[in-house]
C-alpha cells in the first residue's frame, strides 16, 4: 500500500470515529469498513493497528474496535509527534522555525558539558559545533533549541545551508542515522540566553528536555537541550490501560 493511500484510509477513519455517532461506541466491522472505502481488508487492518497504538481504537478479541475521540482531540501529545513544527500547528497555533546564530558559537552550559563530554568522546568546548533554532507559535517564541555534535563527524559546512529537522542535518552532513532519541524532562527556571529567546523573566518556570540520540551502534552522536515557554507548550501524554498492568 502507498504512502499517500494510507494517510487517506486513516483520514477516512478518524473522520468517521470524529463526526458520526457509532453503536455502542464501536466502529462497524472490517469487512464492511474495507467494502465502504474501497480497499481490501489487509488495508483496513494495517491501518487498524496504527490506531490502536495510538489509543485511538481499542481492539477487543470477540467484541470488535472500540473508539476513543478523547484521543483525538488531545492536544501536543508527546507519545505521538516528534516534530516541533507539527507539535505546535497541533496545538491550534501558526508555527515557524528560525535558526539563529553560528554554528560556531560555543553556548553549552559548564555541567551539561562535563556530563555529555565522555559519551561525544570530547576534549573540550570547541570540539563542538552548536545548531540554535527558535520556534514560533503565532509569531511568539515558544520553543528554544540547542543541539551539540562533535565537529569530527561534520564533514561539511554546517552554516552553508538550513535543513528543516535535525534528522535531516545528521544524515546530509554527518552520515549519521538515528536509531533512537532518551528524552530527560525536567522542571526548572529561565536563565541567561534562554530569557531572551524565549521573552520570559529570569528564573521563570520553564520545561527543559535533555535529549540524547543514539545510531543503530547505540552510540552517542549529539545531545541537545530544548526548552519550553510553559504559556504556549502545554504536553499531553497518552498510556493504554495494558501498560499499567502491575501498578
Amino acid at each position: 500500500m502507498s504512502k499517500k493511500r494510507y494517510f487517506q484510509v486513516r483520514k477516512e477513519l478518524i473522520d468517521i470515529i470524529s463526526t458520526q455517532k457509532l453503536a455502542g461506541n464501536r466502529l462497524p466491522p472490517e469487512a464492511s469498513l474495507a467494502l465502504r472505502l474501497g480497499v481490501s481488508r489487509g488495508t483496513i487492518r494495517e491501518v487498524m493497528q496504527t490506531l490502536a497504538r495510538e489509543g485511538i481504537i481499542s481492539k477487543k478479541h470477540g467484541l470488535g474496535n472500540f473508539v476513543h475521540r478523547s484521543a483525538i482531540q488531545s492536544k501536543m501529545r508527546i507519545d505521538t509527534i516528534q516534530d516541533f513544527l507539527q507539535m505546535i500547528e497541533n496545538g491550534g497555533y501558526e508555527a515557524r522555525m528560525e535558526k539563529i546564530g553560528s554554528s560556531q558559537e560555543v553556548i553549552i552550559d559548564d555541567d551539561f558539558f562535563q556530563k555529555t563530554a565522555p559519551l561525544l568522546h570530547l576534549g573540550s568546548k570547541e570540539d563542538l559545533v552548536t545548531l540554535q533554532s527558535i520556534y514560533y507559535a503565532d509569531d511568539h517564541p515558544a520553543i528554544y533549541s540547542q543541539v551539540f555534535i562533535p565537529k569530527d563527524i561534520i564533514f561539511d559546512d554546517p552554516d552553508k545551508t538550513i535543513k528543516r529537522t535535525l534528522f535531516q542535518f545528521l544524515e546530509e552532513f554527518c552520515n549519521q542515522t538515528v536509531e533512537q532519541t532518551i528524552i530527560k524532562f525536567s522542571p526548572t527556571g529561565a536563565k541567561g540566553i534562554v530569557c531572551s529567546m524565549l521573552r520570559l523573566e529570569q528564573n521563570a518556570p520553564i520545561i527543559l528536555w535533555e535529549e540524547y540520540y543514539y545510531n543503530i551502534f547505540d552510540e552517542v552522536i549529539c545531545v541537545a537541550l530544548t526548552h519550553f515557554h510553559p504559556r504556549y507548550m502545554e504536553f499531553t501524554m497518552l498510556r493504554k490501560a495494558e501498560a499499567d498492568v502491575g501498578h
